[in-house]
């Protein structure tokens, strides 16, 4: 009896998205705001992997340029033509990421909001856990 209603306390991710209108289960944005998130190793593993993999993309952009950049350079050596291609690559590719992850905190801010009430949802599901536990 005592766990048939404790079942039905618990707030399914599903019924978060459907109440908040926002998919949570994929990268949810405002992970920024949220410690509790950031806490959780599989959720700080997929958001450094992203990032990784956005600092990836942005070398492969920014190759091209560097390159271009210094393609009418006459009278250097190539090891000097070499360390500015990578000078440019390098700071266009930070430049890029720096400002996507501007942007995505900026576009994440209104949920601020949001961020904390699926922490206190967080804690409530897990005052219920707890109390599963010792029945």
């Amino acid at each position: 009896m005592i766990q048939a209603d404790l079942d039905e306390l618990r707030i399914s991710e599903k019924e978060l998205e459907d109440l908040s209108g926002i998919a949570l289960s994929d990268g949810f944005v405002a992970d920024f705001y949220r410690p509790a998130a950031l806490r959780d190793a599989k959720k700080l593993f997929a958001l450094l992997l992203n990032e990784l993999l956005i600092f990836c993309v942005t070398l492969v952009v920014s190759l091209p340029i560097a390159l271009l950049a210094n393609q009418h350079r006459v009278g250097f050596s190539d090891t000097e033509i070499f360390v500015r291609v990578l000078q440019i690559t390098l700071g266009l590719s930070l430049a890029i990421a720096v400002a996507w992850n501007v942007y995505k905190w900026v576009k994440a801010k209104p949920l601020q909001t949001l961020a904390g009430l699926l922490d206190e949802v967080e804690k409530y599901q897990e005052v219920i856990k707890a109390l599963d536990q010792k029945c």
